[in-house]
């Protein structure tokens, strides 16, 4: 595709919401064409990968971005990895402008001992698993003990949480990931304990994921009365704005002397502070997460902090699941700023580390302003960058490519031998997805591979695989039984 010498062409580096939102306030612009690159072999980003499976309310945002992916001025090139089949100086010889909409593919750590052992796994690994992100995959979550521990006060706590104790019922219903589900289906987790720093006016919930977990089938959230008598908040009733005010009340709605009698358990376990995960008898994996006592003070200026009272107790756990927070990487050729893991910028403009304008390079979403807000917030945030992008057009601050025709990207590629997924590759494997779905009494079948994407391109066909790797849940579904999954349940 070749473009005239008076369009504008930008490539976008993420085909997640940051990236997508930007292309659709670029497309706005009749005179602009939009190449949209991604290392995954599926777009979408953290909506088809981080957002959990049982909340499809969420996950149908997939409609608005899918009329981005098919506007006629728009070319998706899914698996292709920046900084390996393509480089900054050879996108900048292409395009007027390159937008980096990245994220934060990594995650932050405890910096404990024992943080290693197996069982001690990041949300962020953990929630790729369940959602069938390929470097997730293969993922062994440790399911054969009665008790996981989920450190962190957000909703990405909470998700976790929820998927771990659903029943095979409710998580058949959703687009969990089939290695997933099959693991699930025999897990042994009876409790599942979500670990706070602070005390319960101090999270980062919101109440749409609170009211939820009142709404599982064969589990109970249980909040210990103690948490409100040792929060100052909320003896004070100093709750902040209505949506914590709505937490706290959602949560106070599930405190009582013990757990749901017969159920399984989600229980709150507030002012601690993980020290050490301890090694079970044979040393190699999980066997207790030692836990500091938090007491809650104002300090100087009136706010509630957290210190430790010298007190610790052990809580017996098969896996720790740390939800602590997202955190970006560097990539090729980039300013990296390593405190706040983001790149840096100016009104979406990347900047050197001595502050000076990269000219044509721009940055969006969570790989600019860090991992916080919800999907929606990287609307406004892809406003302000092509705001950026197109004054510096206007005013010349950007480089024409080198050619009267702009070059295309897909000859640079060809002689490198890659292969790529354009977008109606990504129509048919969509439709494949829904297809074999709707076979199996499903929303979707997920495919979870790149190498299983092209097979299924290859044939139109069912990506369920014809070996041991097919669910024995899904294979009863099928036959109208049920039967408990083979297989050692712990994963070794």
């Amino acid at each position: 595709m070749s473009c005239s010498q008076d369009e504008l062409r930008v490539a976008i580096i993420g085909a997640g919401p940051a990236g997508l939102f930007a292309a659709e306030s670029l497309l706005r612009d009749p005179h602009t064409r939009v190449d949209v690159f991604d290392r995954l072999f599926a777009p979408y980003g953290l909506l088809r990968y981080g957002v959990a499976p049982d909340h499809p309310n969420i996950r149908r945002l997939v409609t608005t971005f899918a009329r981005t992916l098919a506007h006629d001025r728009l070319r998706l090139f899914a698996g292709i990895r920046y900084g390996a089949d393509v480089t900054l100086d050879e996108l900048r010889a292409h395009y007027h402008g390159v937008i980096f909409a990245t994220g934060a593919e990594s995650d932050r750590r405890l910096d404990i001992p024992g943080e290693d052992l197996a069982g001690s796994v990041s949300a962020t690994a953990f929630v790729g698993w369940y959602n069938g992100h390929p470097d997730h995959r293969e993922l062994q979550p440790r399911l054969d003990h009665e008790r996981v521990a989920v450190i962190g006060a957000g909703n990405v706590a909470l998700d976790v949480a929820r998927i771990l104790l659903r029943t095979p019922d409710e998580l058949h219903a959703t687009d969990i990931a089939p290695l997933a589900l099959e693991r699930l289906a025999g897990s042994a987790v009876r409790e599942v304990c979500i670990i706070a720093r602070r005390g319960p006016c101090h999270t980062r919930f919101t109440p749409p994921e609170v009211r939820e977990l009142s709404r599982m089938a064969d589990a109970a959230p249980f909040v210990p009365a103690d948490a409100f008598t040792s929060d100052p908040d909320a003896v004070e009733g100093r709750l902040g704005d209505r949506s914590n005010e709505r937490v706290v009340e959602l949560l106070r709605s599930y405190v009582a002397d013990a757990p749901a009698p017969g159920r399984r358990t989600l229980r709150f376990v507030f002012c601690a502070d993980p020290v050490a995960i301890d090694p079970d008898p044979a040393g190699t994996r999980c066997g207790a997460l030692v836990l500091a006592r938090n007491e809650l003070y104002r300090d100087d200026n009136g706010n509630v902090a957290a210190r430790r009272t010298g007190q610790h107790h052990r809580l017996e756990v098969g896996a720790v699941i740390r939800a602590i927070g997202y955190r970006g990487t560097p990539l090729p050729d980039l300013p990296f700023d390593p405190r706040s893991a983001t790149i840096p910028e100016q009104d979406g403009r990347v900047t050197t580390q001595d502050g000076r304008v990269l000219p044509g390079v721009y940055v969006t979403g969570w790989a600019r302003r860090g991992p916080t807000g919800v999907i929606g917030t990287n609307r406004p945030d892809a406003e302000q960058t092509i705001t950026a992008l197109l004054a510096d057009v206007a005013a010349r601050r950007v480089a024409t490519p080198p050619a009267a025709e702009l070059p295309d990207i897909t000859a640079l590629l060809d002689n490198r031998c890659a292969r790529w997924i354009d977008r109606d590759r990504w129509a048919r494997l969509e439709a494949i997805e829904r297809a074999t779905g709707e076979r199996l009494g499903r929303p979707s079948y997920r495919i979870t591979s790149a190498d299983d994407a092209w097979q299924a391109l290859a044939t139109d066909d069912d990506p369920t695989p014809r070996s041991a790797h097919q669910t024995s849940t899904e294979t009863a579904r099928e036959t109208g039984a049920r039967q408990r999954p083979a297989g050692n349940p712990d994963g070794t």
